[in-house]
């Protein structure tokens, strides 16, 4: 995965989990894409704990200390029904829609 994103290199990169049902709120590059994405989906906007202890090594922290993009955890409810889930891609496509330079 890590290889796949050194050369694709996306603006936003949304990693999906379950089933903590909030946005991680992010620091720094991150905060304003989480808040957006939060509103889109209808999603709590929160600091995802992880339980264990301090994260660390996670794909979305090392996505943002060495890419210019930003990457986002979204914890999705436990369950996802078919609604729930198109309406949870569109508001992701509707974010990443505002990357994209008008007429671009």
């Amino acid at each position: 995965m890590m290889t796949f994103l050194d050369r694709l290199r996306p603006d936003l990169f949304v990693s999906l989990h379950q089933h903590y049902n909030a946005v991680d709120a992010g620091v720094g590059k991150t905060a304003p894409w989480s808040a957006l994405l939060g509103q889109a989906l209808g999603l709590r906007v929160v600091t995802v704990p992880c339980n264990i202890g301090k994260c660390t090594g996670t794909m979305t922290q090392w996505f943002n200390h060495r890419a210019a993009g930003s990457a986002i955890t979204v914890e999705l409810p436990l369950s996802v029904g078919s609604a729930a889930a198109q309406r949870y891609a569109r508001g992701i496509l509707q974010v990443g829609g505002r990357l994209v330079p008008a007429g671009g």
